[in-house]
């Protein structure tokens, strides 16, 4: 896989977040769209997680998750097993938008994204 159809596959997903005419959630940044798809792929994934994927900080991930938790696609969850722990997953609202956003794209780019989010290494 070559990381000039990775870079494309991802410009796509951005752009397909951002062409959502009925989202009245308008913060498609490549950060949150980053945080949306790593949470869709990886449900229950950690602050920790979320922002190594995205290459940002805890705190910016807290911020984003409050945002887009705000707009009802993602919601966090106490982690049963480490109670200092928070995860985050996708509510039905949120994987309604990430459905929609990949059924505009080639399925070739959506099998380049979920194999580069799947192997660990994010986007």
């Amino acid at each position: 896989m070559s990381n000039s159809r990775d870079l494309l596959a991802l410009f796509n997903i951005v752009r397909s977040f951002r062409e959502l005419e009925k989202a009245p959630h308008k913060d498609f940044s490549m950060t949150n769209v980053l945080l949306i798809l790593h949470v869709a792929y990886n449900p229950g994934a950690t602050m920790a997680d979320a922002a190594k994927a995205a290459g940002v900080s805890i705190q910016s991930i807290q911020r984003r998750v409050e945002a887009l938790g705000g707009y009802g696609l993602v919601e966090v969850v106490r982690d049963p097993h480490e109670t200092r722990r928070f995860l985050i997953f996708l509510t039905t609202e949120g994987v309604r938008v990430v459905q929609e956003v990949l059924s505009h794209l080639h399925p070739n780019e959506v099998i380049e994204f979920s194999t580069m989010t799947a192997a660990g290494s994010g986007p």
